[in-house]
């Protein structure tokens, strides 16, 4: 199971498992699910009555699935409701979902359900064994205007595989991990403040609303505010910013982390923050920044997936999780379309091999060209089949100097 899902698990279970939530359930029927937010909430009533109904009509037209076994997301609600992937689409039968938990925002519901199915047809390639098989799972549903948006989902693989019969995937030897340097998540700022008040960080986040002229919110990559707070942006000086913004833009900001005080902060940036306008944040993590970048213009998979003319030729490094592998010399290298920002390139590795990495993230430096066998043999020198590569010719390419495995 990929690392992405046990972090989220692992997010979701601390979170259900708080004072609040204990309490609450000790209030509640067990055989009702547990409700934790506004239950009035329009988004929980889309996706209870999504769970009740399966109506097709609840999701909106451009709707995204992804799910951890998934090397891309599904696009679409008619590509969606044809997919033989998406709930488990044929291979079960005698299907039941019951949902444990909700846990609501207003645009944004976590479930926390128990799937039920007889597996009755082939499933991951595997052979029908017509085991009745009770998997826990977590989704993520994004509602908007009345419909659901977006769907992650999360789900113990190993134990699926075990009820089937099969043996749960154990992993290979792991490469040596690689941390990377900042920049630092949003997350890793609110979640512990002191560590990093009067130091000078590199942040990545989603741009949320300004907040006077000097000043805006940033969250993370995700845009999930499942109850922290963000981070409040100040520009150094008065007048400082020279970007537009414009909502959910991805933004690079580096600057000196405070605690949120007005008064020394006006001494700091040397102007007046409005109390009046600063009332509601002054829960909020503050950085002062020197340098604001919107990642539209930087070196990232969406970007070069995107815009890859603009790349051709150029040395780039690029994070993401292993997908296909394309015979002994490429894979795909991906990230998912629904949280944070997507893309996928082809990456020519002849040196690597894609098992030797456990949790399948990566960073990746190389050069950018298109998907062209005949110039690829010619600088690399590899032999490649190019029937192979006839599904990528649309593609851009990667011809990978280094592959690091990402912890």
């Amino acid at each position: 199971m990929r690392l992405l899902s046990t972090i989220m698990l692992a997010l979701f279970l601390v979170f259900s498992m708080s004072g609040a939530v204990l309490a609450q359930e000790a209030q509640t029927n067990t055989t009702d699910p547990i409700i934790v937010g506004n239950q009035d909430a329009e988004s929980l009533q889309v996706v209870q009555s999504y769970f009740e109904t399966m109506d097709s009509n609840l999701l909106a037209e451009d709707v995204s699935y992804f799910d951890e076994q998934s090397i891309q997301a599904i696009e679409g609600r008619d590509m969606l409701t044809q997919s033989p992937t998406f709930m488990y689409g044929d291979s079960f039968t005698e299907q039941q979902l019951t949902p444990l938990r909700y846990i609501v925002t207003e645009d944004v519901v976590v479930v926390e359900y128990t799937f039920v199915g007889r597996n009755t047809g082939s499933y991951a390639t595997l052979p029908a064994t017509n085991q009745l098989v009770s998997v826990p799972t977590v989704g993520i549903y994004h509602v908007e205007d009345g419909q659901i948006t977006g769907i992650r989902e999360y789900m113990d693989s190993d134990d699926l595989y075990t009820q089937l019969g099969y043996p749960a995937y154990t992993g290979v030897q792991p490469v040596a991990p690689f941390t990377l340097p900042e920049p630092n998540a949003v997350d890793d700022i609110v979640d512990n403040p002191p560590a990093f008040y009067g130091q000078e960080v590199t942040i990545e986040g989603g741009f949320g609303e300004m907040v006077g002229p000097n000043a805006f919110t940033l969250w993370d990559e995700d845009f999930i505010d499942i109850g922290q707070e963000g981070l409040l942006v100040l520009a150094a000086s008065d007048g400082a910013f020279d970007f537009t913004p414009v909502e959910e833009t991805m933004l690079r900001v580096t600057g000196t982390v405070y605690e949120y005080d007005r008064a020394s902060l006006e001494g700091t940036v040397g102007y007046a923050l409005d109390e009046g306008t600063f009332t509601d944040y002054q829960n909020f993590t503050v950085l002062v920044a020197s340098e604001i970048a919107n990642m539209d213009n930087v070196d990232t998979l969406a970007n070069v997936d995107q815009q890859p003319e603009s790349f051709y030729g150029q040395t780039v490094t690029l994070e993401g999780h292993i997908g296909d592998t394309v015979g002994d010399s490429a894979f795909v290298l991906f990230r998912d379309q629904l949280v944070g920002v997507g893309g996928r390139v082809l990456v020519i590795a002849p040196d690597f091999d894609p098992a030797t990495v456990e949790n399948n993230q990566v960073q990746v430096t190389g050069v950018v060209q298109p998907v062209d066998a005949p110039t690829i043999v010619t600088e690399t020198g590899l032999t490649l089949d190019e029937n192979l590569l006839s599904d990528y010719q649309d593609w851009t390419a990667l011809i990978a100097n280094e592959v690091m495995s990402v912890e």
